[in-house]
């Protein structure tokens, strides 16, 4: 069975790890969360983890990273209604791939 890598807050070293993996193990890419540590995936740095995955013909695992302490409302501790998975997991995700999926466009995407 073959699997996938996650990558974690730090691109540079998760690239290298990448590519080990995809390059040695016959891992076929990664997953990615929506937001690394908070920072959306259309940042620069994060530029070194599309490139390992669209070089080796790979395809990227797009999660979403919202949960129910994400407050609907800016008055909640956390949510009450659901919102951050029926309407946050989906607008997430669009917006991750938004702003970046243009630079990666022969990339494999599972969203």
């Amino acid at each position: 069975m073959k699997g996938d890598g996650e990558v974690g807050g730090n691109p540079d070293a998760a690239a290298a790890e990448l590519d080990r993996a995809m390059s040695q193990l016959g891992a076929l890419g990664a997953q990615l969360h929506t937001n690394v540590g908070g920072a959306p995936l259309d940042e620069p740095r994060f530029e070194v983890i599309f490139d390992v995955v669209t070089g080796r013909g790979g395809a990227l695992w797009l999660h979403p990273t919202r949960s129910p302490v994400w407050s609907d409302y800016p008055a909640e501790s956390q949510s009450r209604y659901g919102i951050w998975w029926s309407l946050g997991w989906p607008y997430e995700t669009s917006v991750a791939m938004g702003g970046w999926s243009t630079r990666a466009a022969s990339t494999a995407i599972l969203a």
